[in-house]
């Protein structure tokens, strides 16, 4: 993806500077971590940027002509990174002139990139594609090969590597199959040497991200390995990085295929660096040996990043090869998710939702994205009959009508070990009727969880059913949740159902929430710049729903202008800002 913000047209001297994110995240053994935005830019820029400049430097001459930056890779770096740098960027235009062209990768978009226009790169065309390997191997070769390799030959990555080595890959044309035999075949590296390098790629990722090249070289104990990659341009000519992301990205795949104790919220947040990079994710989908497994896989990025996993399989088609095929089941599930996101009240989800489902553009997808209320997608998700056991019991949780209700027993399903059921219950039970005593057991699941390890996802359901049934109880319950629970998306999710509750509530129970959730925000300052990011941007999102109570607008825009202001940064409380004052004229009838 790339992305545009453009200044000032009307003057005349032009300077650029080039910022490569992959030369300082590979480089992060040279440069120290800091908290300080100042010192941070200034080690991005001496790390990766041509030519060096200064702040200073850069600052002066957008007063004096304008800037041209372009950065590449941005997905290179954190989240918080990523909003210094583009926050820094804009700030620099605001007071000069500052053209801003950013590189991006796949991943659900940025909402740091809203006020960016968008391009996406195509893939080749054909008849290019046919013209170069035509040129390097023979007239006719490319009409040798069967339509699945044809199509993976439309990625540069692998006609470049084709054309670079002199190498037709053979058998099915699938990323990882293509990624073993270079290593097998080309590089004479065994299997179980693979499977070391693969182990030192995840190792040589950090928490936020970044990749360690020092750590890298020194796990791959048998330096030969080492200077293998490097001399086969699998490793970049300064050594700080892999010569392209797919490498690592098949790499890292590849240990997780194999290690399923890797399937975990940390692991996903590090080697996606934090969903700004998900194609790691569907290399991992297509390694997996079984229809059953692949499902465990999904499941688990479900619930890490629900929209994260539905974009990791969107490329998947019925007529793949095998090792790229998908249980009609698992589809269903994950789209039906985001497809019952499309008829969300909050204006926000919908738009996401319908975004990511475009992407799905296959006939499976059809009647998920064409459905025009809930009560259409039920009907079509009533057409497929599914073949495993847990989808059974997922089809009865999704198709569960208004009027209709939970019984206790799957109510109990919200502390399911399988997401997309325990989802489906959150879900589910916001449009069903459950009364006090199914309400008092949701809040006893809580208490039970919080006591109990690797429950996050639970508690975070539970606050997140718990919106749909405005009550002093639950409202009092959503609050505790709100200032003691440590899993920042319990916080965000009970912020949100606050929100919910207040909208559809009388004035009194109304106007008590919104107090108490202005205390909040007044004192909520977690170390994570991202966490309080999202947290406070949720708060002003969520405010943006349907079915809401006469004088909404008017009780909720004070909450709404301190999350606002909560914002040190200038340039993000811009956008915040301009959130706000949209809402001033969105229509809350629908």
């Amino acid at each position: 993806m790339v992305s545009f913000f453009s200044g000032p047209q009307n003057i005349k001297r032009l300077y650029p500077i080039f910022i490569d994110l992959k030369r300082y995240s590979g480089g992060r053994k040279q440069v120290q971590d800091t908290h300080d935005a100042g010192s941070l830019l200034q080690q991005i820029l001496q790390a990766g940027g041509a030519p060096r400049r200064t702040l200073r430097e850069l600052e002066r001459l957008a007063k004096e002509g304008r800037v041209l930056a372009l950065i590449d890779g941005l997905n290179e770096v954190s989240s918080e990174i990523r909003m210094k740098i583009v926050d820094y960027f804009l700030s620099v235009n605001r007071e000069g002139a500052c053209y801003l062209l950013v590189t991006d990768r796949f991943g659900p978009p940025d909402s740091i990139l809203e006020s960016f226009s968008h391009a996406v790169v195509d893939r080749l065309d054909q008849n290019k594609i046919q013209t170069i390997f035509d040129g390097e191997f023979g007239t006719g070769e490319y009409n040798r090969l069967d339509e699945s390799q044809k199509e993976m030959y439309t990625r540069p990555f692998f006609l470049s590597l084709a054309v670079k080595r002199r190498y037709k890959f053979s058998g099915v044309g699938v990323s990882s199959n293509i990624f073993e035999q270079f290593f097998l075949d080309q590089l004479r590296i065994n299997k179980e040497q693979l499977n070391q390098i693969a182990r030192a790629s995840v190792e040589a990722i950090s928490q936020q991200g970044g990749f360690d090249m020092g750590r890298f070289k020194q796990l791959l104990v048998n330096g030969g390995k080492y200077q293998i990659l490097v001399a086969a341009a699998v490793l970049n000519k300064e050594e700080s990085d892999f010569e392209h992301y797919l490498w690592r990205d098949y790499l890292v795949s590849r240990y997780l295929a194999q290690n399923e104790e890797y399937w975990t919220e940390k692991v996903f947040d590090s080697i996606t660096t934090y969903s700004s990079s998900l194609e790691c994710l569907s290399l991992v989908v297509e390694q997996l040996a079984d229809r059953a497994r692949k499902d465990s896989f999904l499941k688990k990025v479900f619930d890490w990043n629900y929209f994260a996993a539905a974009d990791c399989i969107a490329d998947f088609r019925e007529e793949d090869p095998p090792p790229r095929q998908l249980s009609e089941d698992i589809r269903a599930a994950i789209l039906g998710a985001i497809g019952e996101k499309r008829f969300d009240i909050v204006q926000r989800t919908k738009e996401r939702a319908n975004g990511i489902l475009s992407g799905h553009n296959c006939p499976f997808a059809k009647g998920f994205r064409e459905a025009n209320n809930m009560e259409a997608l039920v009907e079509h998700i009533e057409t497929i009959s599914g073949q495993e056991g847990w989808f059974k019991d997922w089809k009865t949780l999704f198709t569960k009508g208004k009027g209709s209700g939970l019984s206790i027993e799957e109510i109990n399903s919200i502390d399911s070990d399988d997401s997309l059921i325990g989802w489906t219950v959150a879900n589910a039970g916001r449009r069903v009727i459950i009364d006090e005593t199914g309400q008092r057991h949701i809040r006893e699941i809580y208490e039970k969880a919080i006591v109990t390890e690797n429950k996050n996802s639970v508690r975070w359901r539970v606050v997140h059913i718990l919106g749909a049934f405005p009550s002093d109880v639950n409202v009092d319950f959503l609050l505790k949740a709100l200032n003691r629970d440590t899993y920042h998306w319990v916080k965000y999710g009970a912020a949100r159902s606050l929100i919910e509750i207040a909208s559809r509530s009388p004035v009194g129970l109304r106007d008590s929430v919104i107090s108490e959730l202005k205390g909040f925000i007044n004192h909520y300052n977690p170390s994570n710049v991202w966490v309080r990011r999202h947290f406070l941007r949720e708060v002003i999102e969520v405010a943006f729903l349907l079915n809401s109570e006469p004088g909404w607008k008017e009780a909720i825009t004070p909450l709404l202008t301190i999350a606002m202001n909560k914002e040190a940064d200038p340039s993000y409380r811009s956008l915040l800002k301009a959130k706000v004052g949209a809402f001033s004229t969105y229509d809350i009838t629908g």
